[in-house]
């Protein structure tokens, strides 16, 4: 870890203390306060508690601490993984670029409300060509936002048949995304206890959905921590991993080393699991 990302990490580390203080401690000290005074007191002091609060979480919100560690610890450590070996021919990385939101709309079950992007890498491997990205949006109307998905979009090539507008996903995949037409049962009782499917044109997803297709899915998914949700449209898959269990998602009070590098490496050859099997 460069002494530029260390110093990010103890500003953010500050940042999450000095929130802390505001949510919980002071409400309680002025809690604590009115209660050696009369029940009128009391129930002023925490009213006043309440708009001191509001105003300074206001303040302390807009701080952009720990967006700068993320943003440094993700180039940082991608780049420093990618240096170590050539894992993909013709690669090229940039952090400051994203997804086309062109491309993310195509995919039918990831949105472009406020779209925000980075971390591109792009190569072949085997000849195929591939692109994959970092992507969060979050959804609502006149202010009131909420997360609807942060993860790793990845596109590779394949000749599966094609299924628009049908998506495939892990049963417990913690984002949201946009599932068209109605449920639809496979036969393998397995791959139904992991992933259900939303379809548009069934017989479309009848066509994909065969044994050889979903044991190959299965394996994938019980190699990597991630869960997995993806689609197939013109020639195109493209696979959503939420980023809950993602090395890439930093922790404020873990460790960094030489280790985390392989972890990176291990996550970076998703791509390569995906292109692998399909």
């Amino acid at each position: 870890m460069s002494e530029e990302l260390e110093r990010a990490r103890k500003a953010a580390i500050m940042n999450r203390v000095m929130k802390y203080v505001v949510v919980y401690g002071i409400p309680i000290l002025l809690l604590f306060v009115g209660m050696q005074e009369d029940t009128l007191t009391g129930m002023g002091l925490m009213f006043m508690a309440y708009l001191f609060l509001s105003m300074l979480w206001a303040i302390i919100a807009k701080n952009t601490a720990y967006a700068k560690f993320i943003m440094l610890y993700k180039k940082e450590l991608i780049t420093n993984a990618l240096g170590c070996g050539e894992l993909y021919e013709n690669m090229e990385f940039n952090y400051d670029c994203g997804m086309n939101p062109e491309v993310v709309s195509k995919t039918w079950f990831l949105s472009v409300n406020r779209f925000f992007s980075n971390c591109f890498l792009s190569g072949t491997y085997n000849g195929k060509s591939f692109f994959q990205a970092d992507i969060r949006n979050v959804r609502g109307e006149r202010g009131g936002y909420n997360l609807e998905y942060d993860g790793t979009l990845i596109s590779i090539p394949t000749n599966l048949p094609d299924i628009t507008q049908t998506v495939i996903y892990h049963k417990d995949i913690d984002c949201s995304i946009y599932l068209h037409g109605d449920p639809y049962a496979v036969s393998n009782p397995e791959f139904a206890k992991m992933f259900k499917v939303q379809a548009v044109n069934k017989a479309q997803a009848a066509l994909l959905l065969t044994d050889d297709f979903m044991n190959r899915l299965m394996a994938i998914q019980n190699r990597i921590p991630r869960k997995i949700a993806l689609t197939i449209t013109n020639g195109r898959m493209y696979i959503f991993l939420p980023n809950k269990k993602s090395v890439l998602k930093p922790r404020l009070l873990g460790k960094y080393d030489e280790s985390m590098r392989a972890a990176i490496i291990e996550e970076l050859n998703n791509a390569k699991l995906f292109m692998d099997a399909f």
